[in-house]
């Protein structure tokens, strides 16, 4: 994604605000993680501030339809293994910096809550990163996240990067979202039946098939 230097923007805020709507609230979690809990009649979550990091999402009636791993380190600087992890500013390992950390460093940033919602059930949390606040990382390459996490009966999902310098920017960004199944030998996945791959456990090329 190659973002054009936008200089006519105000920059948020970023402050947590005092106030949070009924439904919504602010705790410690495992490691004295902050996070973000909501609680409604339409559904529950949880969003962690280091890395924005969404580890719950359960629809009122349902089961929690993200996975997370017993395993999982929940310690500053750690990333969470599960949920919704936020990749940026590049996917996967980077290229040409061996370590550099693994789908880049905001899921493992610490995030503000600029905002709180609630709304017919529906919570609106936004959060955000000032990267030139990272120490040693893109110190050249500043730019604004503000990643929108929304609660109801659907889970929405919306990151805006705002580039704050003066030439274009190009990142890479993703939702590297961990989904809860019953059983692994009975799950499927359509939609991409023509669609190449490569299996990260064996490294083997997948060819197209047809099905799911």
């Amino acid at each position: 994604m190659n973002i054009a230097p936008l200089t006519d923007i105000a920059p948020a805020t970023g402050a947590t605000p005092l106030g949070l709507p009924e439904g919504v609230r602010l705790e410690d979690g495992p490691g004295g993680l902050r996070r973000v809990v909501v609680e409604t009649p339409v559904a529950s979550a949880v969003v962690y501030l280091q890395g924005a990091h969404v580890t719950s999402w359960v629809p009122a009636g349902h089961a929690d339809a993200l996975w997370v791993s017993r395993r999982s380190d929940f310690a500053p600087g750690a990333p969470i293994r599960g949920g919704v992890p936020v990749c940026y500013p590049w996917f996967g390992p980077h290229r040409t910096d061996g370590a550099a950390p693994l789908h880049g460093y905001a899921r493992t940033a610490v995030w503000e809550l600029e905002s709180a919602d609630e709304a017919d059930g529906v919570a609106t949390l936004t959060f955000t990163l000032d990267t030139a606040g990272i120490p040693g990382v893109l110190a050249h390459e500043p730019a604004l996240l503000r990643y929108t996490v929304s609660v109801g009966a659907e889970l929405g999902l919306a990151l805006q990067v705002t580039n704050d310098g003066p030439a274009p920017l190009v990142v890479e960004e993703a939702f590297h979202t961990y989904l809860a199944v019953g059983d692994t030998r009975r799950a499927s996945l359509r939609g991409l039946e023509d669609t190449p791959g490569v299996d990260r456990l064996t490294g083997r090329q997948l060819v197209p098939t047809g099905g799911p």
